[in-house]
């Protein structure tokens, strides 16, 4: 018999008797290629538009007769599925709800989920231009985990296909008649035999048999309004060891003084696995007497916890690998462990610049107005600490201030220039990479004292004249190591 549909223009001729052979060939002379779809499917309308795209006419048993136009196949598609909340356990009450998947093949990250049993549904849709009658359209479903794949489970819940529905070689959906209706699953079915497990990644394929016309596959995607493939899993996980990892095995910190106010802090990462255990590990030292530990902060979801290493005494010179340990523990087990090192400045060198002489004029008092005419004298010292160990001090001494005790200070002035006693300490610059660039100067002034006003002429004509040199500042003038008589000093733990 012939179904026709909408404007009387034929979608299919079905099966027939050879009697009607003729009848067909008459019909055929007169249908429009571009005739549009429209089923009733059973309370689901099948509105997909069937313009410019496949038309297959046939009788009996015999091959169908194609005319057919090529349309764009479905794009693939991946998407991300893991636990929706913190610490949250692995079933599907704590899974976000995931829209529909489209798209051909489909990826599944799920490598958020690293333990316990996963529970969840995936909603499936695509659609491709059909082949013929008894074609397949397939569409490839691989998921992804965290972990091993200890044991499956993958039932089909819903879901309807155009026209008859698969997952791997099992029917899932019942068989309508021809061009009547669409397939649909009208019970769970169990597609277990059908998944393939390799590790931690489970792969299914969904199907779809051509019965009619125009498009193929699964759900929305063929025509608003259709059911997607609904797939129920349960994947038990394999147990993962309990691990923690740090980022440094030697760890190295300092202080200053006094230590018990000291805030230098080494931060370093410990990570966790599985990460359900994050908040059961603790951390300590075990020598407190040479270095502290505490938690910063934890993330359960990450497995990730920050901490921090104080230092309290130096680590002896003859122990370079240190004499304490960071340690994580379950309870009473060791689970990981770091070498601590206490450093401290113990040594600089010196490698002095080139001299600078150049004509300056001295504020006096801040608010008189004036300034003092010098000649500044000044050569910047690289000065480079090391630690007990001779090595460059370690970058977490950088922000430190650096101050100068001078040994041969100066006497003082009466135009502002402070008077230093022996042995003084002034405050210099902050230490970066175990390195500090100190500036030794010294002014000399006319004598008597020339005070001007600022922004006079006097002040820029000495600005303009040659600079002189002074028979005082021989020694300084051929500096070559430490210069100006001032030796740094650090406030760091010794």
């Amino acid at each position: 018999m012939a179904y026709f549909h909408g404007r009387n223009d034929l979608k299919v001729l079905g099966v027939g008797v050879l009697a009607a052979a003729a009848s067909l060939v008459a019909i055929l002379a007169v249908l429009p290629v571009d005739s549009v779809c429209a089923e009733n499917q059973g309370g689901h309308a099948r509105t997909g538009v069937c313009t410019n795209r496949s038309h297959w006419v046939g009788v009996g048993n015999k091959p169908w007769m194609m005319m057919h136009t090529n349309i764009a196949s479905s794009s693939s598609a991946e998407v991300k599925i893991g636990p929706a909340t913190s610490g949250a356990s692995n079933d599907v009450s704590s899974v976000s709800a995931a829209s529909a998947i489209s798209g051909c093949p489909q990826d599944i990250d799920s490598t958020a989920f690293t333990e316990g049993t996963v529970d969840d549904l995936t909603e499936h849709t695509y659609s491709v231009p059909a082949e013929g009658v008894g074609s397949f359209a397939d569409c490839q479903i691989t998921r992804t985990f965290g972990a091993p794949i200890q044991d499956i489970q993958v039932i089909i819940e819903s879901g309807q296909a155009d026209d008859i529905g698969y997952v791997g070689n099992t029917q899932v959906t019942d068989t309508k008649p021809m061009c009547a209706a669409i397939g649909e699953v009208t019970a769970p079915v169990d597609v277990t035999s059908q998944v393939t497990v390799n590790g931690n990644v489970a792969t299914l394929t969904l199907r779809a048999q051509e019965n009619c016309c125009c498009e193929t596959g699964w759900g929305e995607a063929t025509a608003p309004g259709r059911l997607n493939a609904k797939l129920h899993w349960i994947v038990a996980l394999t147990p993962q060891p309990l691990t923690v990892t740090f980022s440094e095995t030697k760890v190295v910190t300092g202080f200053t003084k006094p230590a018990a106010q000291s805030t230098l802090e080494k931060k370093l990462t410990a990570m966790v696995s599985p990460k359900s255990e994050t908040n059961n590990i603790t951390f300590e030292s075990d020598f407190p007497e040479r270095a502290t530990v505490s938690v910063i902060s934890r993330d359960a979801t990450t497995g990730k916890v920050i901490l921090g290493v104080k230092g309290v005494s130096r680590t002896p010179v003859s122990q370079e690998n240190g004499d304490a340990e960071l340690r994580a523990k379950k309870g009473d087990e060791i689970l990981a462990r770091a070498n601590i090192v206490v450093v401290i400045p113990k040594k600089q060198t010196h490698d002095v610049g080139a001299l600078i002489i150049k004509n300056i004029c001295r504020r006096a008092l801040p608010q008189s107005g004036q300034c003092v005419l010098l000649t500044l004298y000044q050569r910047d010292v690289t000065i480079t600490f090391k630690d007990q160990f001779g090595d460059v001090l370690n970058i977490i001494y950088d922000g430190v201030v650096v101050g100068e005790k001078f040994n041969n200070p100066h006497p003082g002035d009466q135009v502002g220039m402070p008077a230093l006693d022996d042995g003084d300490i002034t405050e210099g610059g902050p230490l970066e990479d175990g390195v500090i660039i100190d500036p030794v100067a010294t002014g000399v002034a006319h004598y008597p004292p020339q005070i001007v006003l600022v922004g006079s002429q006097e002040e820029a004509d000495w600005l303009a004249s040659p600079v002189r040199l002074s028979n005082e500042l021989n020694g300084f003038v051929s500096a070559d190591s430490e210069g100006g008589g001032g030796r740094p000093q650090s406030q760091a733990g010794s």
